[in-house]
């Protein structure tokens, strides 16, 4: 019988979006979710004064606008758990020993095997315009933890993540944020 990891509130807050944080400056955590929503911009590059559940035109990653395709959302919010776990190995290796994830009773079950849930019709689950996941981002990170993260993110999300793992860990190498 597979076995399978509720990533919500009500499931293991540990890999919910709205209770994993990240360092963001001035001594402050953030959520996921937060950094997430706050890098959202609008069509003139300005933040949402609500940005949940808005498709942002653009994304501001390390002081930059990007214009915002499905393949930049997904792989800058898998980026934001790929750092999560970095600073977590223990979670990253506890997540390791399921077999599928997904976020709420009733929500489809991302499985760790590629192609059972992304589909042959699709090259990644970044080509998708379903909203951003985090159940869909920890079962890509688990099922390609052999692959270097290095070869699985955009440049512009590249850029992001090591310029956060050298801000918040002094002394820390640009590219060991890549090794998990």
């Amino acid at each position: 019988m597979p076995t399978l990891l509720s990533c919500y509130s009500t499931g293991d807050t540990r890999f919910s979006a709205r209770f994993a944080t990240l360092y963001a400056g001035r001594g402050e955590r953030w959520t996921i979710e937060q950094i997430y929503q706050w890098s959202k911009r609008d069509e003139q590059g300005r933040q949402y004064t609500q940005p949940k559940g808005k498709w942002p035109a653009y994304l501001l990653l390390a002081g930059s606008l990007h214009p915002c395709t499905n393949e930049l959302r997904h792989t800058y919010y898998t980026s934001l758990w790929h750092l999560y776990f970095k600073e977590r190995p223990h979670l990253f290796e506890y997540a390791c020993t399921f077999d599928g994830f997904y976020e709420r009773e009733g929500s489809p079950v991302f499985w760790i095997e590629e192609g059972k849930t992304f589909g042959e019709h699709l090259p990644s689950p970044f080509a998708s315009a379903r909203p951003a996941n985090q159940a869909l981002s920890i079962a890509y990170l688990v099922y390609h933890r052999r692959i270097s993260r290095y070869l699985l993110f955009p440049p512009e999300v590249i850029e992001t993540v090591e310029t956060y793992w050298v801000r918040f860990h002094p002394g820390a190498a640009r590219g060991e944020v890549w090794q998990l």
